[in-house]
């Protein structure tokens, strides 16, 4: 990686055109050192980006049945471990108290302030949910020869409050948020099928047409983000949003919770296509396990020699069984030594009739 020196930075900051010459990793180190606190749309090419919701544990419950229950606008793509920053499942050194432009802080249900850093706010109870963002398949829509007016012209996507209610969950209610992109009309199909590719990014569109129908006044006056243009030959879509989960936390008005400032993403290491996090991130996680549980078994005297690994048995499901064929006996007789570069070896033999 580039360091920061060598980025070309003027004053200490980056500008969004040079953070797209940057890949991934040092598009979020140069957001960390706070070199950089705009948006993200168009960055992260191929990767999803995701919204962020921080909750004390004692809400988080709730706070995850209401995501279940309203799946369109609040997709989780990531869920950390109590107290954890570091968001293990979607990428190498994820640290979501820095790793985001900028942070909205809501105490009581009312945005108190915004902050780059939340190092000093953390709490050792805190859950953080990812949820994914619509952001990720505009590089698959420009790609494909569809315009994006906001990443042009280098502005927030606007986006709207509709009188659409969300199922609640506990504390958690509200009206579903959706962002809007002017389309050609001759484009619609096109975007309609590209978006619906991505589940972990809202999926294909809520509303095309009329804003009205979905209690819209003035597409001209979004509560968030920045206006857009409706031109001659285009049509309004709108994606289901995930500021949405911002609505439902100051509705509940708990104490203190954070949230990503709209437009103000995570970029993460997931593949933009993912319907889950993938399989990558959760073999590197496999790895690091094993790595260590090797090394607990080295430090025991577990190993009797540097070349003999610790053989596991154990015994499964039926071998006429799809779950030890595809999961059990793979992962126990291949993998576990794959992972563990041969310090661990699986013997798992199917359950006798």
């Amino acid at each position: 990686m580039r360091t920061k020196n060598s980025l070309n930075i003027n004053e200490n900051t980056l500008s969004h055109d040079q953070l797209l010459s940057l890949d991934i990793l040092e598009q979020r180190a140069a957001i960390r050192a706070n070199i950089y606190t705009g948006h993200t749309a168009g960055l992260g090419a191929a990767k999803l980006q995701a919204n962020l919701a921080i909750i004390p544990e004692e809400f988080a419950l709730h706070f995850m049945r209401f995501c279940q229950r309203n799946p369109k606008p609040c997709p989780v793509s990531g869920v950390s471990e109590t107290g954890n920053p570091m968001m293990i499942t979607l990428g190498e050194d994820i640290d979501i108290r820095s790793d985001m432009p900028c942070y909205n802080i809501y105490r009581d249900g009312l945005l108190a302030e915004q902050r780059q850093n939340l190092s000093q706010l953390w709490q050792e109870d805190y859950v953080s949910f990812a949820l994914g963002c619509s952001f990720t398949f505009e590089h698959a829509a420009m790609h494909a020869g569809i315009r994006m007016w906001h990443i042009e012209n280098n502005t927030t996507v606007p986006m709207f409050q509709t009188n659409i209610d969300c199922v609640p969950a506990g504390r958690f209610s509200g009206k579903m948020v959706v962002s809007m992109r002017a389309i050609p009309t001759h484009q619609v199909d096109q975007v309609i099928a590209i978006s619906d590719r991505y589940p972990l990014a809202h999926g294909a569109p809520i509303h095309i047409g009329t804003p009205a129908e979905i209690g819209i006044p003035d597409i001209n006056q979004p509560q968030w983000g920045d206006p857009a243009p409706v031109d001659d030959g285009h049509i309004p879509v709108f994606w289901a949003c995930g500021v949405t989960p911002q609505n439902a936390m100051r509705n509940a008005h708990i104490p203190v919770v954070i949230t990503h400032k709209p437009g103000c993403m995570l970029i993460t290491d997931i593949d933009e296509y993912a319907k889950t996090p993938s399989s990558k991130i959760r073999e590197r996680i496999m790895k690091k396990t094993l790595t260590i549980m090797a090394a607990a078994l080295a430090l025991s005297g577990t190993f009797v020699a540097a070349d003999s690994p610790v053989v596991l048995k154990a015994v499964g499901t039926w071998s006429s069984l799809t779950n030890f064929k595809k999961h059990e006996g793979p992962f126990f007789n291949q993998r576990l030594a794959e992972a563990s570069g041969g310090q661990i070896a699986g013997d798992k033999n199917p359950s006798p009739a």
